[in-house]
């Protein structure tokens, strides 16, 4: 590839769905899979598995340097200190992104927003209209632009996973 590309650069990825195999896992590996043909190392943490709670406003994060109530926040805010980009998946529920999954925002936005800051992000949802005879998977290239991907490569690789 001619694309100009940091040496060790890393993209971290969250699975809001509450299946950790399922369509949004799948569009999110097929992203990944674009990134690494670039280069850049990709990780994928499901984040919707367990309820998540929002973030209670109770300040515990700025006195002890993490969500005080654990759990996948605790653990993403720290491997989020060595991402340089992040994309965040959900599936669609009832026009909007997963409860666990905004749940999760909420929290790490609070306990680990200076470390969101600045980062190139994209948001990876899907949606499956039963009518349609395939998936549709609905891509934001923002990250794919940042990290100097063309989004060509991604579409090429955006197989529906059903038919």
């Amino acid at each position: 590839s001619d694309l100009f590309l940091e040496d060790n650069m890393k993209v971290l990825m969250f699975n809001g769905s509450p299946k950790a195999k399922g369509c949004t896992y799948t569009a999110l590996e097929e992203m990944a899979k674009v990134l690494n043909e670039e280069g850049i190392e990709t990780e994928i943490m499901h984040v919707g598995a367990h309820p998540q709670g929002s973030c209670m406003g109770c300040g515990g994060c700025s006195k002890t340097g993490e969500c005080v109530y654990g759990g996948e926040v605790v653990e993403a805010a720290k491997k989020l200190k060595e991402a340089d980009g992040v994309v965040f998946g959900s599936p669609v529920h009832y026009a909007s992104i997963s409860g666990n999954m905004m749940g999760f925002l909420h929290r790490l936005s609070r306990s680990a927003g200076k470390d969101l800051k600045y980062k190139p992000a994209a948001a990876d949802y899907w949606v499956y209209y039963k009518k349609l005879p395939q998936v549709q998977y609905i891509y934001h290239p923002s990250i794919l632009e940042a990290m100097q991907v063309p989004a060509s490569s991604l579409q090429s690789h955006c197989l529906p996973r059903y038919k």
